[in-house]
């Protein structure tokens, strides 16, 4: 915000800047978090910043961290889940 007032920019501008940067910030995040806690996984980098920055994209266009999480969930849950158990479970809906 005090760059913004220092260099007198245009609301329209600032929320351009603001937004790009949490985008950026939570796929860097992501990055970070994703090296820490599963430093021996073998996803790629590029797609674990990239998923993050789409959730921080969701975030900001909803408003709401909730559609988020639950994208973030149901990654988790086709990934970690044995296929048989998810088609168990997928089952139960149909």
């Amino acid at each position: 915000e005090i760059l913004a007032i220092k260099y007198k920019w245009s609301e329209s501008n600032y929320q351009i800047y603001v937004y790009t940067a949490v985008i950026f910030g939570l796929g860097i995040f992501g990055y970070i978090w994703h090296q820490t806690v599963y430093g021996g996984s073998d996803i790629a980098g590029y797609v674990v910043f990239f998923f993050w920055a789409l959730m921080g994209l969701i975030t900001i266009a909803t408003g709401l961290f909730t559609p988020a999480l639950a994208m973030h969930m149901a990654n988790n849950f086709f990934i970690k889940v044995p296929l048989t158990d998810r088609i168990s479970f997928l089952e139960m809906f149909l």
